[in-house]
């Protein structure tokens, strides 16, 4: 197959792509340079596009990209999975007053952090999604934008930051994971989970992969997450698989958190932990 030259390589400046498989929507490219992978439309040479608007969280028959029901039918699960989530991000020796969530989506993170005690914001570049957050979500904050937004920025320094599901949807990862680190405290965390492309199901599923959707543009294994990461500034990564994260926090995962990181889907998490501040 011949070679689909596209924009250049966030990670490592180079425009040298290998296919890897055709889809309907898009090209799957293995950057020469770093191993990056990520997604073109070939009509284009650039990155497909995705609206994130009311048909993407409650999908029509046919599309390929979004939810079922996100408001509907998976609100009760995705509830309690930000639970796990709110619940491991909070234990000790954490100290968290203030938090953002990055694509907070539906805000159902910034709700269970709030619910803990934690002042908790979300930002999303949807509006029909920060709509229908704010609308049911008393006592958060929820802004429309994106991490350069004044009102994003006004109430920073955080104390964590999460990027849960939102890396893989961004044309520049670098970018934001850089502009995420600057909004963070002294000792704050970047906390990202992206799909954990290279393990069993992208081996076994091949161009069926289940991740392979026209808003994924990039697929992450562990070396380019960390590499996109430490792009950031002089603080430290730590990578782990989700279970495993969550439970060496002292999370009571259920069974259906642990069914849903183990046999439906892979995902890498990952930690920046910024320096400490050494002038106090």
């Amino acid at each position: 197959m011949p070679e689909l030259v596209g924009p250049t390589c966030v990670l490592c400046g180079r425009t040298d792509r290998e296919r890897l498989h055709d889809l309907p929507y898009g090209v799957i490219m293995r950057c020469r340079g770093c191993n990056l992978v990520s997604m073109l439309d070939e009509k284009t040479n650039h990155f497909p596009s995705c609206a994130y608007d009311q048909t993407y969280y409650r999908k029509k028959p046919g599309h390929q990209a979004g939810y079922k029901d996100y408001f509907g039918e998976e609100l009760p699960e995705r509830r309690k999975l930000a639970e796990v989530f709110a619940e491991a991000l909070v234990a000790t020796p954490s100290t968290i007053e203030r938090s953002l969530d990055v694509g907070c989506g539906g805000g159902y993170l910034v709700e269970a952090l709030h619910l803990l005690g934690v002042r908790a914001f979300g930002v999303d570049g949807s509006e029909y999604a920060i709509g229908r957050a704010a609308h049911r979500t008393e006592n958060c904050r929820f802004i429309c934008g994106d991490l350069r937004s004044p009102e994003v920025v006004e109430n920073g320094p955080y104390d964590v930051i999460t990027m849960m599901d939102f890396l893989e949807h961004v044309e520049n990862p670098v970018a934001e994971i850089s502009a995420a680190c600057s909004l963070l405290a002294a000792n704050g965390r970047l906390v990202v989970m992206t799909p954990h492309y290279g393990k069993r199901l992208s081996k076994a599923q091949g161009r069926d992969y289940v991740q392979f959707k026209p808003d994924h543009l990039y697929h992450f294994d562990e070396d380019t997450l960390v590499r996109v990461m430490e792009k950031a500034g002089p603080g430290t990564v730590a990578v782990s698989e989700v279970i495993p994260w969550v439970e060496s926090r002292g999370a009571r995962p259920p069974h259906e958190f642990l069914h849903k990181y183990s046999q439906e889907r892979e995902n890498v998490l990952a930690v920046y932990t910024a320096p400490h501040d050494d002038t106090a």
